[in-house]
């Protein structure tokens, strides 16, 4: 019954978003807010309130991610915009949602390697790489990280929020409630079209062969499930953003090769679930 409830979030969810038709910016938009500034933030709080301290060093894995393949990318002779795609995921939404679905472990064990060593890269690293400057105070700031910081802090002070039965069941509700609003916010983003000639290129083939090696080398050494997970991801949503208008042809590339990554990541997170 809960493999049924998590199936309908999460494909009702992309099928809901991808129907928008009017005003889907505005829905989309009002949506992400919603989930990323309010319900999402609650849920890392109370998470993080309760969280093993002794596994903040998991962190390390997202950044080890990010700057590995970043590196790896540069040294096959990719310019620094493509190893910039071959090393970020969009974890904080596809991501999220897929390990939620999965249910293996604590929802604690992805937000750490995804937010804070993924996330930390994202908005320093790999921001100053394509665009040489650093958006990481903007990230400090952003309600997921004050809610996390809040959140060990209550840790510290050795208040549990997930040992409340009334806070547990509640956080349960927002957990579903934030997967079924992201899977609507993705849903709204695909755009199929312009993406169709990249399937063929040397370099979104280059990408896939490296990323589908680190999700089995991921597996076969029974490394933590978000690491696999993060193979499997499309570049982050976020990497168009980074662009200004100076570079037009880079942000449109990006946005067109994420948008053709999605029907791989479809194919490899069933996969991903039948294996687990």
């Amino acid at each position: 019954m809960e493999i049924i409830m998590k199936s309908f979030l999460i494909f009702g969810g992309l099928l809901i978003g991808y129907c928008l038709i009017k005003d889907r910016e505005k829905i989309s938009q009002f949506i992400a807010t919603l989930t990323f500034k309010l319900i999402l933030p609650v849920v890392v709080l109370i998470e993080f309130s309760s969280v093993e301290i002794t596994k903040l060093p998991l962190s390390f894995a997202g950044f080890i991610f990010v700057v590995g393949l970043f590196y790896l990318g540069k040294i096959l002779g990719f310019s620094k915009h493509q190893a910039a795609l071959l090393a970020t995921a969009e974890g904080g939404t596809i991501g999220f949602a897929l390990f939620v679905y999965l249910g293996v472990g604590p929802i604690t064990d992805f937000l750490m390697i995804d937010m804070l060593g993924n996330g930390i890269c994202l908005f320093s690293f790999v921001y100053y790489q394509v665009s040489r400057k650093s958006h990481l105070k903007d990230f400090i700031f952003n309600p997921l990280l004050v809610a996390m910081f809040m959140g060990l802090i209550l840790n510290l002070l050795d208040i549990k929020l997930l040992s409340f039965s009334v806070i547990s069941s509640v956080e349960l509700c927002l957990v579903l409630t934030t997967t079924f609003f992201i899977c609507v916010v993705v849903g709204s983003g695909i755009v199929l079209s312009k993406s169709y000639t990249l399937f063929s290129s040397s370099f979104f083939i280059k990408f896939w062969f490296i990323r589908i090696i680190g999700m089995i080398v991921s597996i076969i050494s029974d490394l933590p499930l978000p690491i696999t997970i993060l193979f499997i991801l499309p570049p982050s949503f976020l990497l168009p953003l980074m662009y200004d208008f100076k570079s037009l042809k880079h942000k449109d590339y990006a946005s067109n090769f994420i948008a053709a990554c999605l029907p791989v990541c479809l194919f490899l997170s069933l996969l991903l679930l039948a294996i687990y």
